[in-house]
């Protein structure tokens, strides 16, 4: 058995998607373009395999309903791709799109469809300009073309190689991909090497190589590019030089046409024939069972999860692909089982902190207390991987009693994607509480209290103006059974006043009792009435307490969303500094210290 290392890496870039206003239910036309010729061709004909299948396994329909899948070649060629997109909108009134191999087709086609608003399926690419300058929110890709090669860059400061040659064919996806090397390799970059498009003699090259003498080659070669390459690299005398590539250069079929000389490659993947889940599992043996025995390769894959994620779609809005809103909503919340397992498709948001260059001291500190119950605690780390051993030690002298056995269910727990599920379903649900939380007050307000919608936390803030009594409500809202949390209870020098509404553990039945209660027992439009509409200031806050009576008449609390003692310590250190006996008085007697 060849031994390879794949790391799993899934990401994706923006995605959101509508439909042909011609289109009608009865008949769901796809348009898939296949590189059958050309310097993708190996590769192409794989994705058609994966294509074949799930329309077999679909009976030729999408979501129920009568489907037809126009496939046809291009060839590779992004001017053919044009026309035949062109002819594909005109002619065929396709609903749907999805097929190119190559990151260049895919910038080629997209716009005609972005205007057309025809959803563009990625069954490969995903340029990173699509998750950038060209972003649109009819592109849904299965993975952004560079994060492949940053985990592979990883690969390459864990294995201490210090100066790595790297090699591409010159072409928008072999560009992102040495990027994406690049982006969180931190040795030096021996040579940088790029290749023409469907090369298959790298004589000139293995040479250049030779010549440089570096620690490791990284290369992204895909299809017929990397078998010639692997094999006259290692034919060459260098396989006492490490290779490092993405899944699409040591990918199954690179596998069985090079053979022997794929052994000791390592090798960045976010799907792998093995991957232990039912869907991975029932797929492979189909896949088998139809093509002979051969093994599926990640491109079969990803175009197999292409057809199944439009099946979802149309299944989802009941046929109904005419109401555009509806279509949007189900394609950016997939609902089928992905041969990867769990996952969702990205928005365009700004990148997280560790992404960027100085990663080396950014932290990330939370816990899962608030993200799954507030009995589980238990919280996390992300680190720099240079002090990892070092805050690891910390811990131990902190307390040498770690729930092992919680850990490893909670790590378990993740790696399944039941957490991620988790999450999908409340981003779903609390906007929905959301809102009917900023629907009762605006009623029961008469419009003066309009809070605006927060993506931060499970509360909102209504701030009043500076040195403003925020106890008074506060204090008549819990005689008539409401609990306001003021704002003021949070500061001890501040002069910032307000009210904090939770809003996790209520829905919009029990929203609509609280508003009339502020109507008929507080006054609160009468209070609102009187203050200056410029002290109106909404933004996102800290967090409350609610509380609301049972049915026996007792209190009981329902959702406490507090900001949690470690966002406090991190505040307090902040705003106060590290030494504690100068911190002033106040503070330290409202503590104890």
């Amino acid at each position: 058995m060849l031994q390879m290392k794949k790391l799993s890496v899934a990401f994706a870039l923006c995605g959101a998607a509508a439909l042909n206003a011609t289109a009608h239910a009865a008949d769901i036309k796809v348009g898939i373009a296949l590189d059958l010729s050309g310097p993708f061709s190996a590769l192409g004909a794989e994705a058609r395999d994966g294509f074949e299948l799930a329309i077999e396994k679909l009976g030729g329909k999408l979501g129920g309903q009568p489907a037809e899948f126009i496939r046809s070649d291009f060839g590779g060629n992004p001017e053919q791709a044009n026309q035949l997109v062109a002819r594909f909108l005109q002619r065929d009134g396709i609903h749907f799109f999805t097929g190119p191999i190559g990151s260049n087709a895919a910038l080629a086609v997209g716009p005609a469809l972005f205007a057309a608003k025809v959803p563009y399926l990625s069954a490969n690419p995903g340029p990173s300009a699509y998750a950038g300058e060209k972003c649109s929110p009819w592109f849904f890709a299965q993975y952004q073309n560079d994060t492949y090669d940053e985990a592979a860059g990883k690969v390459a400061n864990e294995k201490g190689y210090k100066n790595v040659l790297l090699i591409a064919p010159n072409y928008p996806a072999g560009k992102d991909h040495l990027n994406g090397f690049k982006r969180l390799y931190k040795g030096a970059v021996k040579d940088e090497i790029y290749t023409k498009l469907g090369q298959i003699d790298y004589a000139a090259e293995i040479a250049q190589i030779r010549a440089a003498k570096p620690d490791a080659v990284f290369f992204f070669l895909p299809g017929a590019m990397g078998i010639n390459f692997v094999k006259q690299f290692v034919g060459g005398g260098l396989k006492d030089i490490p290779l490092i590539a993405p899944g699409f250069s040591a990918d199954e079929d690179v596998i069985q046409a090079v053979g022997e000389p794929m052994l000791g490659v390592l090798n960045t993947a976010h799907w792998t024939h093995d991957l232990q889940n039912p869907a991975n599992a029932a797929f492979v043996s189909a896949f088998r069972q139809k093509y002979a025995g051969r093994y599926p390769s990640v491109y079969a894959a990803m175009a197999y999860d292409t057809l199944m994620a439009m099946d979802a779609a149309v299944r989802d809005v009941g046929g109904r692909i005419d109401d555009r809103d509806a279509v949007l909503k189900a394609l950016k919340n997939p609902s089928f089982k992905s041969l990867r397992g769990e996952f969702q498709y990205g928005a365009h948001r700004l990148p997280a902190l560790c992404s960027l260059p100085h990663a080396e001291r950014v932290l990330y500190v939370g816990t899962f207390s608030k993200t799954l119950h507030p009995g589980l605690r238990m919280g996390f780390v992300v680190l720099p991987h240079v002090l990892a051993a070092p805050f690891a030690m910390a811990r131990a002298l902190c307390d040498r009693h770690a729930p092992g056995d919680s850990q490893d269910l909670l790590a378990r727990f993740i790696t399944e994607g039941h957490l991620l599920r988790h999450l999908r379903r409340m981003r779903e649900l609390y906007p929905q509480r959301q809102a009917a939380l900023i629907e009762a007050l605006a009623r029961a307000s008469r419009g003066k209290l309009q809070l605006r919608p927060s993506e931060q936390g499970l509360h909102l803030l209504h701030e009043l103006a500076l040195g403003a009594d925020d106890l008074g409500l506060s204090t008549r809202a819990q005689a008539a059974g409401i609990m306001l949390a003021p704002l003021s209870r949070y500061t001890i020098e501040s002069r910032r006043r307000g009210w904090l509404f939770g809003y996790a553990g209520y829905d919009r039945n029990t929203f609509a009792g609280i508003s009339r209660r502020f109507e008929e027992a507080l006054g609160l439009s009468a209070k609102l009435l009187t203050l200056p509409m410029d002290t109106w200031s909404l933004e996102a806050g800290l967090a409350m307490n609610q509380q609301r009576a049972t049915d026996d008449g007792a209190d009981a609390h329902s959702s406490c969303i507090g900001f949690g003692l470690e966002r406090c310590t991190v505040a307090l250190f902040n705003q106060h500094g590290t030494d504690v006996a100068q911190w002033p008085s106040p503070v330290r007697d409202r503590l104890g210290l």
